[in-house]
């Protein structure tokens, strides 16, 4: 930081004796500057270019951490859906389409992340997160894809 600190005011310094040593006052030679040079605007453009990238870059975790968060939350209506599907028959369905139906209305364009595995009174639901995140129930034999957060009912 010191040194672009020296060096502008090195090109302060430099500047200043142009204005002694060309006799013109600092008013007119900025009059005769009406624009900014090319090399002016490349600079401009590399700075901004370097602080988008950063922003970009600093982004990454907070909109994975989203989408995980959306996959847990569409897990939570999946098990809603289960359990309306429990009390109007009695039992869990013995499969799920999560491409069609009712499921896919939750799953949407993500149905791949998806498994479901009935089990003797209960079922294991899960989803495969994109992040480190883990947790809810044991995944047991819900296992394709590689699930990461299961829920289960007994």
């Amino acid at each position: 930081m010191s040194k672009l600190v020296s060096k502008i005011q090195k090109s302060i310094r430099q500047l200043a004796d142009k204005i002694k040593n060309c006799g013109s006052s600092p008013r007119e030679l900025l009059l005769e500057r009406r624009g900014f040079t090319l090399i002016e605007m490349l600079v401009v453009i590399g700075i901004v270019g370097v602080l988008a990238s950063l922003v970009l870059v600093g982004l990454g975790p907070s909109r994975q951490a989203s989408r995980d968060t959306k996959l847990m939350s569409n897990l939570h209506q999946i098990q809603n859906l289960l359990e309306v599907s429990y009390l109007r028959s009695g039992g869990y369905p013995s499969s799920l389409n999560f491409t069609s139906g009712d499921y896919s209305k939750v799953t949407g364009s993500e149905s791949s992340k998806y498994c479901y595995v009935k089990s003797n009174n209960g079922y294991i639901v899960g989803v495969q997160l994109e992040g480190t995140q883990t947790g809810g129930a044991d995944c047991g034999s819900c296992s394709t894809p590689p699930i990461t957060y299961c829920l289960s009912a007994e």
